[in-house]
């Protein structure tokens, strides 16, 4: 069950470096066909070494259904990454009860490396990148936009001049990998400032290292007050900083918890 819930992770990571680096060469109409067609390669890939890495046979389907959904549903509906991990977390607490080792976290987290722990650190270092800065992403667009009607009538028809599923796929994964060309000038820390983060409290929490981890926390809030107590009149900037932080920070505390668990 460990092998399984590393590599579902390590797949659905996979599925968004493969989407990206294709976009990065394949544009327009082309651009999500190709995109999905190395998706799909992708989870056959992990599906076809699952089991010589000591995962079930029943769970090839799985990894290959896990790993083609991840970006169609996770485009369409941000909320669908939480079914992701609630399904990750499912697998863990299946495959044992869940006990920390306590010798893995105060010594390397090499140290009795097996072949669920390097999966899994491969997988989380992945979802900890691209992955998670998408999924931030998608939670703040979500936060921002104003309440509209639906766009279903009560009979389940679209209305008439709203997109249908079909078409908010196809955006959906057009744009899903795809950012707009900085400006000159302009910087996106945030692209790599979040990625970093993430990974230091892993390692941290991997060293036993907690309480710089709180620290850590505490001083990217000292560092933002500034720009936040000047947006105090509305709060639309520590709302943005909350569930931002909040979401990288929970997903980087389940990372190192699946590392834990291998």
């Amino acid at each position: 069950m460990m092998m399984l819930a590393a590599l579902i992770v390590l797949g659905v990571a996979g599925a968004d470096v493969v989407g990206w680096f294709i976009t990065r060469f394949a544009r327009g109409r082309d651009a999500v066909l190709s995109a999905m067609i190395g998706v799909v390669g992708w989870a056959v890939l992990v599906a076809v070494i699952s089991l010589p890495l000591g995962a079930p046979v029943w769970g090839i389907p799985v990894i290959l259904v896990a790993v083609v959904l991840w970006p169609v549903l996770t485009g369409l509906w941000a909320a669908a990454a939480l079914a992701y991990l609630g399904v990750v977390a499912l697998l863990v607490l299946l495959a044992g009860p869940l006990v920390v080792d306590l010798a893995f976290v105060a010594g390397s987290p090499f140290g009795g490396v097996s072949n669920e722990r390097v999966v899994a650190l491969i997988g989380v270092a992945l979802f900890l990148g691209l992955s998670a800065n998408l999924i931030c992403r998608g939670a703040l667009r979500r936060a921002r936009a104003a309440e509209e009607p639906s766009l279903v009538t009560s009979t389940g028809h679209t209305q008439q001049g709203a997109p249908g599923l079909r078409a908010r796929l196809v955006e959906s994964l057009r744009t899903r990998w795809l950012t707009e060309p900085l400006r000159p000038g302009e910087m996106r820390g945030g692209r790599l400032i979040g990625p970093l983060e993430r990974w230091i409290i892993v390692a941290l929490a991997l060293t036993g290292a907690q309480g710089v981890v709180a620290a850590l926390m505490a001083a990217k809030g000292i560092v933002r007050f500034p720009e936040i107590s000047k947006n105090s009149a509305d709060g639309s900037k520590a709302e943005e900083f909350l569930v931002g932080s909040l979401i990288s920070w929970g997903l980087a505390g389940a990372g190192a918890l699946l590392i834990w668990m291998t």
